[in-house]
């Protein structure tokens, strides 16, 4: 049976874990230049296809035809940055290309790591960070069950689900702290106004004020401007 995993940055990994996050965003693979509609009753196909319908002129006609990475029912591990002990050694590629490769000593793991303990050489035995594409399946600290997906227009997200994607409560001493990530003005249209204090719970700006910005900065290649279309993931987490 495949196993599944989903890659997060380590803020919103530790959300999903706190149970805090309980909606995450991917993109479509297709994404369309205007307007369309989407259906999933189709005839012969099962309940995971969706078909993305545009309009031509003379009604809507069927364009592409997709499923979902993750489907409701799936079990998947939350994929985040973690520290492995062992060393590296040096490999040589068919092409002669050298490089570095991890070898782990036993199978503990952290996802945590104090400065003090890691590995001062990549030979060296000790606990070395591993980028979140290469935590195994079992070895993840939490798993998710895909409860419901769905398609979804980006500029339609609420306060309330910007604050299930676990985004409302990672503003810090007057700014958004994003591993890789400053955002120095997060409000979307520039002005830095908030319309309703009542709202605000980050500094002068609500949370959903703010998530424009933070989505250019994860995802530069289809940025908010483009609206594009997502599939709205929505889980909880699961003890395996």
């Amino acid at each position: 049976m495949k196993k599944y995993g989903m890659l997060m940055t380590p803020p919103l990994a530790q959300k999903a874990y706190d149970g805090d996050k309980t909606v995450t965003r991917r993109l479509t693979p297709w994404q369309p230049d205007g307007p369309v509609h989407w259906y999933n009753d189709i005839p012969d196909m099962d309940d995971g296809w969706w078909e993305m319908a545009f309009d031509n002129g003379s009604g809507w006609y069927p364009w592409k035809m997709m499923v979902p990475r993750y489907r409701p029912g799936m079990v998947v591990a939350v994929k985040e940055t973690h520290w492995r002990f062992g060393r590296k050694v040096r490999t040589t590629s068919a092409t002669g290309r050298l490089s570095w490769k991890f070898k782990a000593t036993g199978r503990d793991i952290l996802f945590m790591c104090p400065d003090e303990w890691l590995a001062k050489k990549p030979d060296a035995i000790g606990w070395h960070k591993i980028p979140n594409l290469f935590l195994p399946f079992n070895l993840a600290r939490t798993h998710i069950k895909i409860l419901d997906v769905r398609p979804d227009d980006s500029r339609d997200i609420t306060e309330a689900d910007v604050a299930a994607e676990g985004f409302a409560s990672l503003w810090e001493d007057g700014d958004w702290h994003i591993p890789g990530h400053t955002i120095t003005h997060p409000s979307y249209n520039g002005e830095g106004v908030c319309v309703d204090p009542g709202e605000c719970s980050c500094g002068g700006y609500s949370a959903k004020e703010a998530w424009p910005a933070f989505w250019d900065s994860i995802n530069p290649t289809f940025p908010w401007a483009l609206n594009p279309w997502v599939w709205r993931y929505q889980f909880e987490r699961v003890v395996l």
